[in-house]
């Protein structure tokens, strides 16, 4: 006997359990492997899989995102204005969702046709976290090759250097906005009655044309007791607090955090 493995996509009213489409995505006949890459699925395989099926996912989305029966600034009843397509990226994988436009012929409202205007991005935050974490580690040039890893091997222009660039400056301005937050006194829960502080800087090389070098200050926050002693020649602080700073800005940045 001879057998076949398909998966299938439905579509399915919750109410009744009717099936409004079925479709099928993969089909694959059972075979002994012959190699280990024939076991479940291969990369392409996978890909094809989470392509198909996201994209099928995403179509139905895609006329719920904008659905206005009424304007909202007039509440004139509205009529359609053909649709938009954007762009949507995922972790591994890019998408088209097309999203109906509407307009009021009473006040002249149009609504958002911009994934980007609705949500703030078009990438999934799986996506932008990967991004910035391995931005963090890596050379722009070295993230871009892992990210393809990420995408079976496909180039993608969400994952060019320039926006893993701009992606790592908004993390770091991020940060450095909470780090510099003005803290009330009757804020902090558990107050110390000593702590120890360590501040430390080094000029670090700088690929900057005309510029030789700049300065990197780090500072270490903790407590007396949080430092335990493992035999009498090493010890490790079980609890601190870490904070540094390369702005150039004569160290106003790295006070204001230490404190």
């Amino acid at each position: 006997m001879q057998l076949k493995s398909r998966v299938i996509f439905e579509v399915v009213n919750e109410e009744n359990g009717e099936i409004i489409t079925r479709e099928e995505v993969i089909n694959l006949p059972v075979e002994r492997p012959k190699t280990i890459d024939q076991i479940g699925l291969d990369i392409t395989l996978q890909q094809q899989l989470i392509q198909s099926t996201a994209d099928m996912i995403i179509a139905l989305q895609g006329p719920l995102i904008n659905n206005h029966k009424a304007c909202p600034k007039c509440q004139h009843k509205v009529v359609k204005k053909g649709h938009t397509s954007c762009e949507v990226h995922a972790l591994n994988t890019d998408h088209v969702i097309k999203i109906q436009k509407y307009r009021c012929p009473e006040c002249d409202w149009t609504s958002s046709d911009s994934i980007r205007t609705m949500y703030g991005t078009d990438v999934h935050t799986a996506l932008t976290k990967a991004q910035a974490e391995l931005g963090s580690s890596y050379s722009f040039r070295k993230v871009v090759s892992v990210l393809r890893l990420f995408s079976f091997e496909k180039e993608r222009p969400v994952n060019n250097k320039e926006r893993i660039k701009r992606v790592l400056a908004e993390v770091g301005q991020l940060i450095a906005d909470y780090n510099t937050m003005e803290v009330s006194e009757s804020d902090i829960k558990n107050k110390a009655s000593e702590l120890i502080v360590h501040v430390d800087g080094a000029h670090v090389p700088s690929k900057e044309n005309g510029k030789r070098s700049f300065e990197v200050m780090t500072g270490t926050i903790y407590r007396p007791e949080d430092i335990k002693i493992i035999n009498e020649n090493e010890s490790i602080i079980e609890n601190k607090v870490c904070v540094a700073s390369a702005n150039e800005d004569e160290q106003a940045s790295m006070k204001i955090m230490l404190i």
